[in-house]
């Protein structure tokens, strides 16, 4: 593999030299160093002037074959652009120099690229309506929350420090930190794109989300603030992230000052569910109706959060996902019955509520009219909160990979005892 991508590295290469040597194909005018569209070229002679050359069709399938052979973690965690870019940038003193590029070059080259996208980002979300007893907790080795105060300490923000970008020119660092009394920290791991700005977008809604899970009893709910940012550690520099304009699509003009609700807070049993961060096999499913509930409690539409609450059942209930010729809602109802119910009588009584609540979901998704109550929503979610907490307690929990193993030995418990 690597002796067929240094081929094709000196293949692009001879036939960039080849363009620049002709002619006809050059356009006299200034560009940067590289181009995403242009073949990259320093003039030999006149280094202060530069020839525009547009790339080919067969320069730009070279290209492709190039970055297909990419590490699947560069390639996962750079934009096509980027890559492009780093390739024109790696290519550029071999075309000027028309030097041959060696083996060892490329590898170092391949290894430039994975350390550039192991780099450590941290991004942080100002959380509204939440409390800290101590400085700082962590949820996952990922994902940390601060007292805001603590912050402002460890960093030596003052009140004149402004945020580095020049488009957010009315705030500041100091005021954005103090808005709120809890900031959620979310690392990841790579460079600043797209990529790695929605995955911390991800675990810090997925955070917020299991917050809000936990904190139903005593019916706390906390949001993110509409924007993030970005502090470089090694400049002490802040980004603001202008073109994200809500983190929270749920209250994206939510303003200053919660106090009408009761304060969110973690105590010890959150460490319970801290695999949300890192999901495996049966633990992806679970994570899945965690979200789904604590985005359900933000929703003040009745609808909407009754149909959230559905899908997050489906997600910890459904037997069967790949096509089974039994219905869903045939499935999650008996499934749900059998777990959380030993009576035949309750048993049946439950999988009968379900049914009834299912049929008002139906009549929702399909235009149909259908009333909807704070009672049908306490019920799903109930039940679901139940179902993932059941299945934590299992003692095989770690070890299943689906629903469907869990019900398959459920089934085997149910045959030994008659039922």
């Amino acid at each position: 593999m690597a002796g067929k991508m240094l081929d094709r590295m000196n293949q692009l290469r001879e036939r960039y030299i080849n363009t620049y040597n002709n002619p006809k194909y050059k356009r006299r005018f200034p560009v940067p160093e590289y181009s995403r569209t242009r073949v990259p070229y320093y003039d030999k002679d006149k280094k202060e002037s530069r020839y525009v050359i547009f790339k080919t069709k067969e320069d730009c399938r070279i290209q492709k074959e190039i970055i297909d052979s990419l590490d699947r973690e560069v390639k996962e965690k750079l934009t096509n652009n980027q890559l492009e870019d780093e390739l024109d940038i790696f290519l550029s003193p071999y075309v000027a120099k028309e030097q041959e590029i060696k083996k060892e070059e490329l590898r170092d080259w391949k290894k430039q690229l994975k350390n550039l996208v192991q780099q450590k980002m941290i991004f942080y979300y100002p959380i509204e309506n939440f409390q800290l007893k101590q400085i700082k907790l962590d949820l996952s080795k990922d994902v940390t929350l601060y007292k805001s105060d603590s912050l402002i300490k460890k960093w030596n923000v003052t009140d004149n420090i402004p945020f580095m970008d020049g488009y957010i020119d009315h705030n500041d660092v100091y005021k954005y930190l103090s808005t709120t009394q809890a900031i959620l920290a979310v690392q990841v791991l790579g460079v600043h794109n797209y990529i790695v700005i929605k995955k911390a977008n991800e675990k810090a809604r997925l955070a917020v989300d299991l917050i809000n899970f936990l904190n139903r009893k005593n019916d706390a709910k906390c949001v993110l603030l509409n924007n993030v940012y970005q502090q470089s550690p090694a400049n002490n520099t802040y980004y603001h992230n202008f073109y994200l304009y809500s983190v929270n699509d749920e209250n994206p003009k939510h303003d200053i000052g919660f106090a009408s609700f009761p304060v969110c807070r973690l105590d010890t049993n959150y460490s319970e569910y801290n695999f949300v961060f890192s999901p495996q096999n049966i633990q992806v499913a679970l994570t899945n109706g965690i979200r789904w509930l604590g985005e359900s409690r933000l929703e003040e539409d009745i609808r909407m959060r009754f149909i959230k609450c559905m899908v997050a059942l489906e997600s910890v209930a459904e037997i069967d996902p790949k096509g089974s010729s039994v219905s869903l809602v045939e499935q999650v109802s008996t499934f749900v019955s059998v777990l959380l119910e030993k009576d035949p009588t309750k048993r049946l009584n439950v999988k009968s509520k379900v049914k009834a609540e299912y049929n008002k979901r139906s009549r929702i998704i399909h235009g149909g009219d259908c009333e909807v109550t704070w009672q049908d929503c306490n019920f799903i979610y109930d039940i679901s909160e139940k179902i993932i907490n059941r299945i934590i307690e299992l003692p095989r929990f770690k070890g299943y990979k689906s629903i469907e193993e869990i019900w398959q030995d459920m089934q085997s418990e149910m045959m030994k005892i008659d039922y």
